[in-house]
């Protein structure tokens, strides 16, 4: 019985307790929520993956100024594959444009910056004096009309890249300098056992196609690489067929169409090939990998086609894919433009540039002093003394091909190598 009134009493005490707990959390307006759901919250689009160790860099600065700004956070989404500004494209039709995202220059950058969907720089820029802390050349990849829309964080360049020591077991004295040349040793290392050229037609399949155009030369008539009036220019038709030479004559890997570039990559860093064509941050991987083999990899442009341009040294150079742009949807909310102003200011800071440069071994946007780089960084040191020996810049064609139809390049070119379709075909809109 005692247990029963017991029982009684402390219902009606918490009874009670609710019935003035609701009263009180009615009047006073009190809810429960989460912290971080009272920060200012940044979505950055890029391909940034924290399954790649290239990428670490920009992932840790990141980290470091979630760490250090309590009341902003940058959500980094990661978007990879080769349709990667296909989505760009689509989360700007649908409404749901990022506040930052990252991407090559290209046609349809400059068409958003036209239609006011990314904000113009300028002011920006003005308004902190980061202007005058940017190297000069860099704006001409990311302006019009002197209208800055996008902030670069590296230049690249695509760097023919040898295996000394395999060419010396193949009995090869020199670096071929000229396309004839290639053939010859081209020949001699099949017969060693040895793969001659180690690429990939995944992900970015027409590396070899634009590093071949550059070495060609293009006229001042062939300003533009494509147009719907006139197809594609003198330069990359011939291009296309020295590329279809070579992957006749054997110089590619047997799965040459199907591999990955990380195995491409790795063949060539396994000493099983003589020659690669990558991106500059390549070095870097190569010395995080096996800095002793990194040691006997040198640095060159693609074999010119002419002995008259022997001292010809073309390279395609220019900012890459890691170029931020911002949203003009999110720079019109004042409590978003505070964040993302701080965030940019931070990102690309002289600290932030260098511990890039460090980790990838590229060259900074900012007119930071080579020496803090150079003295600690094997590639940097590669990239930069190979650098100081070019005599010609060429820009990718990723500055003027939207990435639409540089998609479709990739996508037809086999079968442009197996006969199925003519250039043109591969270029066109068919």
């Amino acid at each position: 019985m005692k247990k029963y009134i017991v029982s009684i009493s402390l219902i009606l005490i918490m009874s009670a307790a609710v019935f003035i707990g609701c009263h009180c959390t009615d009047k006073i307006k009190f809810s429960y929520y989460d912290i971080r759901d009272d920060k200012t919250k940044i979505r950055l689009v890029s391909t940034w993956d924290t399954q790649n160790e290239k990428d670490a860099v920009f992932l840790n600065l990141i980290s470091e100024y979630n760490t250090s700004h309590s009341a902003v956070c940058i959500e980094n989404e990661c978007t990879s594959g080769s349709d990667y500004f296909s989505k760009i494209e689509s989360d700007f039709s649908s409404g749901n444009e990022p506040d930052i995202f990252i991407s090559w220059p290209n046609e349809e950058i400059r068409r958003l910056a036209d239609n006011e969907k990314i904000i113009i720089l300028n002011e920006f820029l003005q308004s902190c004096d980061c202007y005058s802390l940017f190297k000069k050349s860099i704006w001409k990849y990311v302006s019009n009309s002197n209208r800055i829309y996008g902030l670069p964080l590296e230049s690249i360049f695509v760097g023919f890249y040898c295996n000394t020591d395999v060419l010396n077991d193949a009995g090869i004295e020199h670096e071929p300098q000229t396309y004839e040349q290639l053939l010859a040793d081209i020949e001699i290392l099949k017969n060693k056992n040895i793969i001659p050229i180690s690429v990939s037609l995944q992900p970015d399949g027409i590396l070899i196609y634009e590093a071949i155009a550059a070495s060609i030369g293009m006229t001042s008539a062939e300003k533009t690489i494509y147009s719907e009036e006139s197809g594609v220019c003198q330069a990359y038709k011939t291009a296309a067929e020295y590329v279809k030479e070579l992957y006749k004559k054997g110089a590619f890997p047997k799965n040459f169409l199907t591999i990955s570039d990380y195995e491409a990559k790795a063949i060539f860093l396994n000493k099983q090939a003589a020659f690669t064509l990558q991106y500059s941050d390549f070095l870097s991987d190569a010395f995080n990998i096996n800095k002793e083999k990194a040691q006997s990899v040198s640095l060159n442009v693609f074999p010119v086609f002419s002995q008259d341009n022997r001292k010809r040294k073309p390279l395609l150079y220019s900012v890459g894919a890691n170029t931020l742009y911002v949203s003009s949807k999110a720079w019109n909310d004042p409590e978003k433009q505070a964040a993302i102003s701080d965030f940019l200011r931070f990102i690309t800071s002289s600290s932030s540039m260098i511990s890039i440069a460090r980790s990838r071994g590229s060259f900074p946007s900012l007119k930071v002093s080579h020496p803090r780089i150079y003295s600690d960084n094997f590639a940097y040191q590669q990239n930069y003394e190979f650098y100081k020996t070019i005599n010609e810049i060429l820009d990718f064609p990723n500055n003027y091909v939207s990435p639409e139809k540089l998609l479709q390049v990739y996508e037809r070119f086999p079968y442009y190598l197996n006969n199925s379709l003519s250039i043109d075909d591969v270029w066109c809109n068919n």
